[in-house]
């Protein structure tokens, strides 16, 4: 367990004098996960093909399915903005 948090001391929270730890992987990852969110709110019935409808070929997906679908997206935006507001206001 000490190695993992050594890694992520290393990777993201250690600084040493004036150097400031790389974000540029972590702002990526919250610009991906906001893109992915956004997909899924704007466009869900990719979603459902993906994890459903590319098995049953002649099904249309319920509303209330495409709906959780939109919503998990929103869930996920927001999450996407909060790592972006937790980047500027920690690092």
């Amino acid at each position: 367990m000490k190695i993992i948090t050594d890694i992520i001391n290393h990777l993201f929270l250690a600084t040493s004098g004036n150097v400031s730890p790389d974000l540029g992987g972590l702002n990526f990852f919250a610009v991906l996960i906001i893109l992915v969110g956004l997909v899924s709110v704007i466009y869900p019935h990719l979603f459902w093909h993906l994890r459903i409808g590319r098995k049953v070929p002649h099904v249309k997906p319920s509303n209330l399915y495409l709906n959780l679908l939109r919503f998990g997206g929103i869930l996920v935006v927001a999450l996407g903005i909060y790592v972006i507001f937790y980047i500027s206001q920690n690092f």
